[in-house]
């Protein structure tokens, strides 16, 4: 059985750990009763609700603490996990930590098509829900060709002055 690590306002999900939808929200709950059924969950942290205030309030989390927890070349999710289930919220980022290095090695793990449209959706994501830049400029039409990444990246550098993040922190 798994030993849950705790980091202050970070919560490595598992079937022991100390886990409630006052403290955790919905979500996080309900994965923690899929673990205890032994589905196969991806590796959670769970973040209480002060700690997402704070970030709200510009106050980022120990990111190292979190990707130690996490390991070496792994591609995260933030998913909402709110009290109440109709919450209204933002809705999920996928992918976080896709680079030009994780593109490359991806690759060769699942092929150039698969991603490179891994890619693309994450550049578009983070370009209109962080950077908050126009979605019309990010959008492809569902139409991901090799190539469209490196698009997609020279349209966020002119918009932003500046290249697009190849650090996952």
């Amino acid at each position: 059985m798994q030993q849950h690590l705790e980091i202050p306002h970070h919560t490595l999900i598992t079937p022991t750990a100390s886990i409630s939808t006052d403290v955790h929200g919905g979500r996080a709950k309900c994965l923690q009763r899929l673990i205890r059924m032994e589905f196969p969950v991806p590796r959670t942290i769970a973040l209480n609700f002060q700690m997402v205030r704070r970030i709200a309030a510009g106050e980022m989390p120990n990111l190292d603490a979190v990707f130690t927890l996490m390991g070496p070349d792994i591609l995260m999710s933030v998913r909402p996990s709110g009290e109440v289930a109709d919450w209204g919220g933002p809705g999920a980022i996928l992918n976080i930590g896709m680079n030009d290095a994780q593109q490359a090695r991806l690759q060769r793990d699942i092929g150039i098509e698969a991603a490179e449209a891994l890619y693309v959706r994450f550049i578009q994501s983070y370009a209109v829900h962080v950077a908050r830049l126009d979605p019309e400029m990010f959008d492809l039409s569902n139409s991901v060709q090799a190539g469209s990444a490196k698009d997609l990246l020279r349209i966020f550098e002119s918009e932003m002055d500046e290249p697009f993040p190849q650090d996952p922190a």
